[in-house]
């Protein structure tokens, strides 16, 4: 059973049509303007809650492999032709939906991570993305928009978010470390750690301050390299061994 659109409540096209006629009458409206307008009403207004689709029951997961087949058993059960399912490594990420490509691609790291931990947390990252591709599909939308959500609904997740926060899955090799940190120039306490080198200049440190400790802070703080701090230590713990 494919994902069928449904139609428009009576109300909101009685909105769009009375919005329809104020631009009418304000005779500011040109071919491309009457486009937006109809546009807007088709994609933008709140539609009605689609029919949902019968997907594969998920059986427990032991391997990437599993979480694929499921994947392309859902594709296959909803419709749009020519998607496919692939991995890749990314560590900010649990998945993204290729539009041009036709392709759904998750995370290796997060799901090898959360088959133990979470698998209900995998099965919504598949239909998020799912849902993606078929609102690419039938109404030409990318983001999280109101095709999206509808297709949420569809595939039995109408509470899904767009942004989904969950533990750090990177394994030890592609975890970053910060290069940077800001810290007090007498105290040596550290405030806020950065992975690229922020744009403080000897003046504008001079005058910031951490909030809340004004009195403490102002004109006290100073940047320090985390690189050039390890390679020191490093160099000294040498320098000490060679002396023992």
């Amino acid at each position: 059973m494919e994902y069928q659109p449904t139609s428009v409540p009576r109300k909101k096209v009685i909105f769009g049509a009375l919005q329809l006629l104020s631009f009418f009458l304000s005779n500011d409206l040109s071919a491309r303007r009457v486009r937006d307008i109809m546009k807007h009403m088709r994609w933008r207004i709140p539609q009605e809650d689609p029919m949902m689709l019968l997907l594969p029951q998920p059986k427990e997961w032991k391997n990437l492999q599993d979480v694929a087949d499921y994947a392309r058993a859902c594709i296959e059960v909803c419709g749009p032709p020519g998607w496919d399912v692939v991995w890749d490594r990314a560590v900010k990420r649990l998945g993204c939906c290729m539009f041009n490509r036709r392709i759904l691609s998750f995370s290796r790291f997060f799901v090898q991570t959360y088959l133990d931990k979470d698998q209900e947390l995998i099965r919504r990252t598949v239909l998020h993305e799912l849902a993606h591709a078929l609102a690419w599909e039938k109404y030409r939308e990318r983001g999280h928009g109101p095709a999206w959500h509808r297709a949420c609904c569809a595939l039995g997740i109408a509470d899904e978010r767009s942004v989904c926060k969950c533990d750090d899955f990177a394994p030890p090799e592609r975890q970053k470390k910060p290069t940077y940190a800001l810290c007090h120039a007498i105290t040596g306490e550290v405030y806020r750690y950065y992975y690229r080198k922020p744009n403080y200049s000897a003046y504008r440190l001079r005058l910031s301050y951490i909030p809340g400790q004004r009195a403490q802070t102002l004109g006290k703080l100073k940047l320090i390299d985390l690189r050039e701090q390890e390679s020191q230590r490093d160099s000294s713990d040498a320098n000490s061994k060679q002396t023992q």
